[in-house]
């Protein structure tokens, strides 16, 4: 869940938050309907497609790699891993 929120939801509303702060800054309160929403969400999306595929590629795991989940082991929980 909290890898959903950093890759998708919080890249997606990251250039919103910062044109709101960046408005309160400079003017004190923000103009919201005035706001150019598209290049923001424009920005968000395209901020999201660069995280996806950052992940993608930092992750160190071939494509059709299979992983083994997590599992319960002797008291402890074993982290998931690719199969050897």
């Amino acid at each position: 869940m909290l890898k959903k929120f950093l890759t998708v939801v919080l890249p997606l509303l990251l250039p919103a938050l910062l044109y709101i702060l960046y408005m309160v800054l400079t003017q004190g309160r923000p103009k919201l309907r005035e706001a150019p929403w598209g290049p923001i969400a424009l920005a968000g999306v395209a901020l999201v497609a660069v995280v996806l595929v950052t992940v993608r590629v930092m992750s160190g795991v071939e494509p059709g790699t299979e992983i083994q989940m997590p599992r319960y082991e002797d008291g402890r929980v074993v982290p998931s891993r690719p199969r050897d």
